[in-house]
This record gives C-alpha cells, structure tokens and sequence, in this order.
C-alpha cells in the first residue's frame, strides 16, 4: 500500500473514531505507527508539528525511495549483463553459413563471433591448445618459448 492510499484509508478510519486521533499529536503518532519503519525513522527524525506536514514528507519520501530503489535495481541489472563488444555481434538465422579448414587443419566456422579460441573449448584457433587466444598464440607468432625472441623460419 502506498502512502497515499494509506493515508485515505487511515482518514477514513479517524471519521469513525474520532477520540483515537483528538488532537494532532495523537494523529501523527497514529499514523506513523502505520507507515513502514524506514520511512517512519526518516519522519521522526524531522520533527514535524503538523498531520499535514508529517503526511507531505512521508508521500515525498516515499517516491525518493522508489527512485532509488529502481536506481539500484538498474544498477545491478547493469552489472549482471555487462554489454557485449561489437565485434562479438552477428547477423544470421542461427546458424553458421559455411566452415572452411584453418592452417592446422580444424575447422573454422563463418558466420558466429569469433574471439581468438575455440569457444566451446577455450582452445587457441591456431594451434588447438588451451591458456591462451590466437592473438597471443606464440606459434602464429613465431616466439620462442624459452626466452621470447622471434625465431627465424
């Protein structure tokens, strides 16, 4: 229930009896035992003198706290789904178009994103091992294992 619902149906009820809500003070304790508590906490932290005044802040509080709560919602939707770069995005039916075999004899498949290792693996591209992308790849590169220089073929 919102607080302006709340607030309908809790001066409604004060029609009905009246002595439970006499005075002011009375009203303002009697509807803030029906506002949630963090919102309650906030209120009476500002001391407020009037029914009216309490009943303004609460519905003002209200929307803060849905906005911010939307906000993080958002935030942490954000965070679970980082976007994807564009050059993993492609356009198709579904399925791959057509393969063709790569130097090391694995076939290639056109038409998917590619990232530098075979993906249902995690294997290089080029030459079929895993712990590294082709970009990286020493063979493609020609680099010595041992100290990193380019070796000469």
């Amino acid at each position: 229930m919102t607080v302006v619902e709340y607030q309908d149906r809790f001066m409604e009820l004060a029609r009905h009896s009246p002595y439970l809500v006499a005075d002011e003070v009375r009203k303002i304790r009697r509807f803030l035992r029906g506002l949630q508590p963090d919102l309650r906490l906030r209120i009476r932290a500002m001391e407020l003198g009037t029914f009216s005044e309490v009943a303004q802040k609460a519905r003002l509080l209200e929307s803060i706290s849905s906005k911010d709560r939307a906000e993080r919602a958002q935030a942490q939707q954000n965070k679970q789904s980082p976007p994807r770069p564009a050059s993993s995005k492609w356009q198709g039916s579904g399925s791959p178009t057509k393969s063709s075999k790569n130097r090391s004899g694995q076939t290639a498949t056109q038409g998917t994103p590619s990232r530098g290792s075979n993906a249902g693996t995690g294997a290089c591209y080029h030459c079929g091992r895993k712990g590294h992308l082709q970009k990286d790849c020493w063979r493609m590169n020609g680099l010595c294992l041992r100290c990193g220089h380019l070796a000469i073929p």
